[in-house]
């Protein structure tokens, strides 16, 4: 039985969406921003010919292994926060 991979795990039900559970679709280069000192890797992407209904952003730091990530779909946001398991976003509904 083949196991999930940590994004898949955490996506739930959006893993169905592959242009999210692949990062998919058109994007702009990753770039590195800092916050509250801590640097980041600041990614965004959304659905092929519907972005404008179905982006996401994500930020990942590798000094200390925390992804966020927020997803607009089809004008339902979802926001993520950090566990204690700092490899794998953790994506919720909010709305």
């Amino acid at each position: 039985m083949p196991s999930s991979s940590p994004r898949t795990t955490e996506l739930g039900p959006k893993v169905k969406e592959s242009w999210l559970a692949k990062l998919d679709g058109p994007a702009p280069l990753v770039k590195k921003i800092k916050v509250a000192g801590t640097e980041y890797l600041f990614a965004s992407f959304c659905k092929n010919r519907d972005c404008e209904d179905n982006n996401a952003v994500l930020l990942y730091s590798a000094q200390n292994g925390t992804v966020y990530g927020k997803i607009l779909d089809r004008r339902r946001a979802s926001l993520s926060v950090p566990r204690p398991s700092r490899s794998r976003p953790n994506w919720i509904e909010c709305g």
